[in-house]
């Protein structure tokens, strides 16, 4: 929510933005709150979707992001949903793919943004990214 305040005896103009809260970490105004594999395209790029704080709200959007560096595989683990395009070193699908939980026991990631009891959206963090 952007609030004006005008100030006209001292001819001031000031505009305030929202900052968007997700668990206990606090986004600016423009700030990616991360991004999470949904589907893999082909070997090595993947559907996405970003959250970004817009005036106090988190904005989702879907977008094509590519896989790269230490983990340039693209690997679908289960059906098109937040979380099942992995990024790995090794085109080979993990043994517990099929699982709700990851393999130390927590749960899957949520979308970026989405409040999910305080680890800051997309499973582990802030800025974790699941590809």
């Amino acid at each position: 929510m952007k609030t004006i305040f005008i100030l006209p005896f001292l001819g001031i103009l000031a505009t305030v933005t929202a900052d968007c809260l997700v668990g206990d970490i606090m986004y600016e105004e423009g700030q990616s709150t991360g991004t999470i594999g949904v589907e893999c395209i082909d070997g090595t790029s993947y559907d996405a979707i970003e959250g970004t704080c817009d005036d106090g709200e988190i904005i989702r959007t879907q977008t094509v992001l590519d896989c790269g560096g230490t983990t340039p595989h693209c690997v679908q683990c289960g059906p098109r949903d937040p979380g099942a395009a992995l990024c790995l070193s090794s085109p080979e699908v993990p043994e517990r793919c099929d699982e709700e939980d990851l393999p130390d026991g927590t749960p899957a990631p949520t979308p970026p943004g989405e409040d999910d009891g305080g680890n800051g959206g997309g499973g582990g963090g802030g800025g974790f990214d699941r590809c």
